[in-house]
């Protein structure tokens, strides 16, 4: 028996490093919602298969030479009003701005949605988990504003020599908008959610507003009740699975920076935060943190709701109606200038 012991131990320990490794790969490259994942459920794949059809385009950003994912640009019934982008959570794509498009077409000029990185339609590779998106979201507004894209990474090449200190930089990357640009309006929903604070929080001068939808703090969070629902082991695996996600993200063991209550209080535009009060994944004291953290936040709570079905759900046609009633005062409530 004392023969074995060695080889026990052995196996348990590959088995332990096996689970690891799928823990990490199986949060770093979710499942991907494409065009082809929408036809074979019978689901619109694009917003001219509506019930009602939009005009729309497809573009593709660039970030440091890489192609970005395609994002649609979709019209809106208000040529005044705000540009809203919106971000998608884990495992989700550009596809679920169609369920939540008669919230917002009505009060907005266009509506942009993208594929986050890892996500969707985009490049092959893994999501940054909330980490580096804020960087091609950075982009997206800039376009949104009529920025020249190119133009400005030229010119920020031709500044890169003569930028003395953090000050200056900060002023060359949150520049403000050109005059008569349209307002922008960033609806993150789960991991979106996350993204679209991150980035508002340090680049605050092109936003003028956040919804929040099932945010959650830290990624541990939705990765633990994730793995949970799913009847997924996590007690043993998540911790150092998550321990070397954030080292390969270059946040750390501790994800140094990411808590997105922490990031909030340096928030200068108004938050909506949407919570579901049955929400399994991201928990609505999260939401509440959140909230509470940001100087100027409006929390709502939507009895019944869950995380994946407040859309879609006949069921949630009461929360449904709530939170499109509170999206539609809190985008009227934005200051045309």
């Amino acid at each position: 028996m004392s023969d074995l012991l060695p080889l026990l131990i052995l196996g348990l320990a590959l088995s332990l490093l096996w689970l690891i490794a799928f823990t990490m790969r199986s949060l770093a490259r979710p499942p991907r919602r494409t065009v082809a994942w929408a036809i074979a459920r019978s689901r619109p794949s694009d917003p001219s298969e509506l019930p009602t059809p939009r005009p729309f385009e497809t573009i593709s950003i660039k970030h440091n030479a890489i192609d970005s994912a395609p994002a649609w640009i979709i019209q809106g019934d208000n040529p005044a009003g705000p540009v809203l982008i919106f971000c998608h959570g884990w495992g989700e794509s550009k596809l679920d701005i169609l369920q939540r498009l008669d919230a917002v077409a009505p009060l907005c000029s266009k509506i942009i949605s993208w594929d986050l990185p890892g996500h969707g339609e985009a490049p092959k590779g893994p999501s940054p988990l909330g980490t580096s998106e804020w960087m091609i979201l950075e982009d997206l507004i800039e376009l949104a504003q009529g920025e020249d894209l190119d133009a400005r990474e030229r010119a920020t090449e031709q500044l890169e020599a003569t930028l003395e200190d953090q000050a200056d930089w900060e002023a060359l990357f949150d520049a403000p908008p050109k005059p008569g640009a349209p307002k922008v309006v960033l609806w993150g929903y789960s991991l979106g959610a996350g993204i679209a604070i991150d980035l508002a929080a340090n680049r605050s001068r092109r936003v003028s507003a956040i919804i929040a939808e099932s945010p959650y703090r830290l990624p541990l969070t939705p990765a633990r009740n994730m793995l949970a629902l799913k009847r997924l082991p996590w007690r043993i695996n998540l911790p150092p699975a998550m321990f070397l996600l954030g080292l390969s993200r270059s946040r750390g063991p501790r994800w140094t920076g990411f808590d997105r209550a922490h990031l909030a209080k340096d928030l200068r535009c108004p938050i909506l935060v949407i919570r579901g009060d049955m929400d399994e994944i991201s928990p609505p004291e999260d939401a509440h943190d959140i909230a509470h953290a940001a100087p100027d936040a409006t929390l709502i709570t939507l009895t019944g709701a869950t995380h994946f079905d407040l859309w879609t759900d006949p069921k949630q046609a009461d929360a449904r109606e709530r939170a499109t009633r509170a999206i539609a005062d809190f985008i009227r409530s934005i200051p045309t200038s």
